[in-house]
């Protein structure tokens, strides 16, 4: 059976200028014999084009792989001889692994050490879908990590320097487009972060800068994160007051119960009392006393007009300034808050997973109940809303739930002295600790959460003292929340590093960051078989049903760039002398407009990424040659070490992962298809532009002038410069740019 592998392109521009694909084709060139593009590639763009009408179709331009360069291995006894990996070209792979500790987290929104992840398991991914482990991995590394530290999270995450990660980072110029450079400065106040204009420049020209997988070694502070906004919402099971009620007992309720002795026999079996040991019976709220008037009888009321239960408000047996609110014994009440609520104790309970999908009313409600409870107002400037809790659990629940709202929050841990009792009170044990976590929301985000409470009144006060109420709006985005890279750091690790992958999306959340996992394809490979794109089919989510196509792919084209080094941008020579280059491989999809919802997707851009399926004969190990025809047949370097690196016999480092397919064999790779998703999972490619219906009436006099320039361009500059210049200028179309840097030269 042959293999399915898959890589996707993320949608950043949906909407571009009318750069045609005509123009675009024309600008690919031939190297060394190799034509990347059709002979004839003008005639069979206009041929594509027309025979899918724009008025039809939505033709959109996505750049879907990029490619790597192998070299001859160790092994004179390998199939096929050619499957080393150029370290030039290994940034197109990635190695996705992290220390031990990682926290990744779970689909009820827990978290758990990467090193306790299975197949099997559920995880949040980075767009905050809930995907399965299909396959972990764990092998040594010996080397430097790369120590990330974000603001909203105490947690550093270690991670290996080609682990990718879903991030943005701040514009270089001036979105006026009048090419001033920008500065990279931290700033106190978090909402400069995000300006991209030099001052009194407001007139927009360029797009803001947009989230990618980028490389953990080319990160930078003031980069930004991103933490996912949980996707979804089914049919909620409880009410409104109910879900308010299972806000308090997370704060402040625990269980009474009794021995099955002092239960009545006809009560014992809906207790579930069958054995010797003390049961739930009722449900009791810890307050104190100046609540009574206000949670105290809130609950009350809730309790009574949903379950038809009364209850008592009794003072605490230490003479405390406590009381302690309980229900009469009630076996539906208990079964409910048993039912949502797992987990006894201040340090185990959380909540069920389906409680992230309830309705936003039902979770704001909740959580409102929870600040009320369990929840304090910092009477500051900055005015933060505090939640404290004692389990980990429930804090990481609290914070997704927060995302899921559109609401901005951090997390830190506290540690303090313990406690014990003495002489009938509660004191200090300074030989133990306590550990608990707070998750806090700044006042700019607090309003929908206290909007009806009680403490609303209080709150207002306090932030009606501020100068300046700061907004955070530009830290929610629709699918994630984003936060700022305090440092970016070099740390010597030696021992462990997982890594896992998961169901389809091939990405999850490790200790607050999104990374995700990836396969490779071999330069030469791709020149043999990209053609096979065209003809086939357009669907969603790789539902791969003819009857359920949305269109074709009707062009496929190849391009050569040039590598640069990443810290100096020097662009990267073998020791040959020849440049470092990838191969680029770009689609034009057209998708049929009589599908009405997607097609504003894709032209919103809610719709925001593609991803291809391949069929592969056999993959190869780029450490030892082996030819895989099944998975059971991996050797051990794909099962327990792929990501990871290796030195060879000259002492060069390399990368180890699976090649696909083989360069003399055209038919060992064969693509089949291309789906719009909802998982952008290759990094480095995208869609690049979309060819509206009312842009093509000026086709013809914006062709003529790409034409004009471009002609200019070979009578000033030398073969060399040529290329890469030629190519950057027509491909982002930009003509101004263009005859800018001619009056120049």
């Amino acid at each position: 059976m042959p293999f399915l592998k898959t890589a996707c392109a993320t949608v950043t521009k949906p909407s571009l200028g009318n750069g045609e694909w005509q123009d675009y084709k024309s600008a690919i060139v031939c190297r060394d014999g190799i034509c990347l593009a059709d002979g004839r590639r003008m005639k069979v763009a206009e041929r594509a084009i027309r025979g899918y009408n724009p008025r039809d179709y939505v033709l959109s331009h996505v750049t879907i792989m990029a490619s790597v360069d192998t070299e001859t291995g160790d092994r004179e006894s390998a199939t096929y001889p050619d499957y080393f990996v150029t370290p030039e070209t290994s940034q197109f792979m990635n190695n996705n692994c992290l220390v031990p500790g990682t926290m990744v987290l779970m689909a009820d929104g827990t978290e758990k050490p990467i090193e306790e992840v299975k197949v099997g398991d559920r995880v949040i991914t980075h767009l905050g879908r809930v995907r399965t482990v299909v396959e972990t991995f764990i092998h040594p590394f010996k080397g430097y990590l790369k120590k990330v530290t974000r603001l909203g999270d105490s947690r550093p995450l270690l991670i290996t320097p080609e682990h990718p990660v879903w991030a943005k980072q701040p514009p270089t110029e001036c979105a006026c487009g009048c090419g001033a450079k920008l500065e990279r400065r931290k700033y106190k106040a978090a909402a400069n972060r995000f300006k991209d204009f030099k001052r009194g420049h407001w007139f927009r020209r360029k797009e803001s800068p947009q989230y990618d997988w980028i490389l953990s070694k080319d990160l930078n502070d003031g980069d930004m994160l991103a933490y996912p906004r949980f996707g979804g919402e089914v049919e909620t099971p409880v009410t409104l007051r109910q879900a308010e009620l299972l806000g308090y007992f997370l704060a402040e309720g625990f269980y009474y119960k009794q021995k099955p002795y002092r239960i009545a026999v006809s009560d014992r079996e809906d207790f579930g009392a069958t054995g010797e040991e003390s049961v739930p019976v009722a449900v009791c709220f810890a307050l104190h006393k100046d609540e009574e008037e206000t949670l105290a009888e809130r609950i009350r009321d809730l309790l009574l007009l949903e379950f038809g239960v009364d209850s008592r408000v009794d003072p605490c047996s230490n003479g405390s300034n406590g009381i302690q609110l309980v229900s009469h014994q009630s076996s539906e009440v208990v079964k409910f808050f048993q039912s949502y609520c797992l987990g006894e104790g201040a340090k185990n309970k959380h909540l069920k997973e389906e409680a992230h999908s309830w309705g936003l009313e039902h979770q704001r409600l909740m959580l409102r109940a929870y600040l009320e409870g369990d929840g304090t107002h910092k009477k500051t400037t900055t005015g933060w809303l505090n939640y404290f809790t004692s389990s980990e659990k429930l804090a990481n629940q609290v914070q997704l739930i927060l995302s899921r709202l559109g609401v901005f929050s951090t997390r830190y841990t506290r540690t303090a002295a313990g406690r014990k009792r003495e002489g009938g009170r509660v004191v200090d044990d300074p030989t133990k600790e306590c550990h608990s976590w707070v998750v806090q929301v700044c006042a700019a985000m607090a309003p929908p959460l206290i909007k009806g409470s009680f403490l609303e009144e209080q709150f207002y006060k306090v932030a009606s003292k501020r100068k300046k109420l700061l907004t955070l709006s530009n830290r929610v985005e629709d699918k994630q929340l984003v936060f700022p890279i305090r440092s970016v750091e070099d740390e010597w690790y030696e021992g462990s590093v997982y890594n896992f992958e998961t169901e389809e999306d091939h990405s999850y959340v490790a200790n607050g960051v999104s990374v995700h996992n990836s396969d490779s394809w071999e330069k030469r490979l791709l020149l043999a078989t990209y053609k096979t794109f065209i003809g086939s089919e357009n669907y969603c989510e790789h539902v791969q049903k003819p009857v359920l196509s949305k269109g074709k792919i009707i062009d496929a084209v190849a391009r050569e760039a040039p590598i640069f080094h990443p810290v100096s941008g020097e662009q990267l020579f073998y020791p040959s002398g020849e440049p470092v280059t990838t191969i680029y491989i770009d689609i034009l999809v057209a998708t049929s407009r009589k599908f009405e919802d997607l097609s504003e997707d894709i032209l919103t851009g809610k719709a925001n990424a593609m991803s291809m399926g391949c069929l592969l004969k056999f993959t190869i190990c780029s450490q030892c040659g082996t030819v895989i025809y099944r998975d059971d047949d991996a050797c051990s370097h794909i099962k327990y070490a792929k990501g990871d690196h290796f030195t060879d016999l000259s002492g060069q480092t390399r990368i180890i992962t699976e090649l696909c397919g083989h360069w003399t064999d055209p038919k060992s790779c064969d693509f089949i298809e291309a789906s719009w998703v909802s998982i952008p999972a290759f990094r480095g490619a995208r869609s690049r532009q979309i060819l509206q219906v009312d842009e093509i009436k000026v086709a013809g006099q914006l062709n003529q002038a790409y034409r004009i320039a471009a002609q200019r361009f070979h009578e000033i500059y030398k073969p060399k410069k040529k290329l890469a210049a030629l190519n950057n200028q027509i491909y982002t179309g930009r003509i101004v740019e263009l005859a800018r840097r001619i009056r120049s030269a």
